[in-house]
């Protein structure tokens, strides 16, 4: 083995150890406690498990669980600028924040009443 690739290897080894010490698995397993309908809305920096219904025009009723599966319970979201709910074609989950359930095509649902303490 050459004196330059010798001291390479080292390195190289323990790149590769640190980045699968790191890796997590994407979407993580669904906990028992969220609903099978619920989808993954997040990415491998984070995210949730989100399901909403479509059952009013006004707005829709969301659960927001956790990768450990807790939540807060049902709350009310409506899209941004538009005040309405999304209809079942739109609830396509990108990302969660404190306030806001993000969709494909820019839409986003914003909460409009506290979560009900379920769990």
């Amino acid at each position: 083995m050459s004196a330059e690739l010798r001291f390479s290897f080292p390195p190289l080894v323990l790149a590769c150890v640190s980045m699968m010490a790191c890796y997590h698995s994407y979407p993580p397993a669904r906990p028992s406690s969220v609903p099978a309908a619920a989808a993954w809305a997040g990415g491998l920096d984070g995210g949730g498990w989100v399901t909403c219904s479509s059952d009013s025009a006004e707005y829709n009723t969301c659960s927001i669980y956790d990768k450990e599966g807790r939540t807060l319970g049902p709350a009310r979201y409506t899209l941004k600028d538009v005040a309405r709910a999304a209809n079942t074609s739109e609830l396509k989950y990108t990302y969660l924040t404190g306030k806001a359930i993000g969709l494909r095509g820019g839409l986003e649902l914003v909460q409009v009443s506290p979560p009900s303490m379920t769990k």
